[in-house]
């Protein structure tokens, strides 16, 4: 298994090495977030759902869905603060590190939401811009805690 694994990461690599290096989109401020599509895509998957920390003056904010400042408070912290070398590489080179909601996702004992963190990446000419993810992280809509995803996908609390 683990054989078979490094023969496909090695035939990844040299793939990947036919092509030139893509130049960085750099932005102004090393930290952006980018909430444009949360509110619409919770509010699509489950518009009855309300959160602790929900208050009656957000419930008509953004985007039909309230707005959550605590999660992008804690997002944020995260960001800064991680010991996760390629988020603190990619703030600390200024690459326009940020996050964007992927999924919401309910347990038995819990409600999460999915994040990924990274960045934007184009060619030397600005086209074919992608996202590239740096870090997965769940945050418990409950208890107000963000964890990291592992590479094992285990969850691993994170704490400042």
């Amino acid at each position: 298994m683990r054989l078979s694994l490094l023969i496909i990461i090695v035939c990844l690599f040299a793939a990947g090495c036919h092509h030139p290096a893509p130049v960085l989109k750099k932005l102004a401020d090393s930290i952006k977030k980018d909430t444009t599509t949360t509110s619409q895509k919770i509010a699509e998957s489950f518009p009855d759902t309300k959160m602790v920390g929900d208050t009656d003056n957000e419930k008509y904010a953004g985007e039909g869905y309230p707005e959550r400042s605590w999660v992008d408070t804690l997002i944020t912290n995260y960001v800064k603060h991680t010991k996760n070398k390629l988020v603190s590489f990619a703030v600390q080179h200024k690459l326009g590190e940020g996050w964007e909601f992927d999924q919401l996702i309910k347990t038995d004992t819990a409600v999460f939401f999915s994040y990924k963190v990274g960045h934007t990446v184009t060619e030397k000419d600005g086209s074919e811009p992608r996202y590239i993810a740096d870090s997965w992280i769940m945050i418990d809509t409950l208890k107000h805690k963000l964890y990291e995803t592992g590479a094992n996908g285990r969850l691993t609390e994170w704490k400042r």
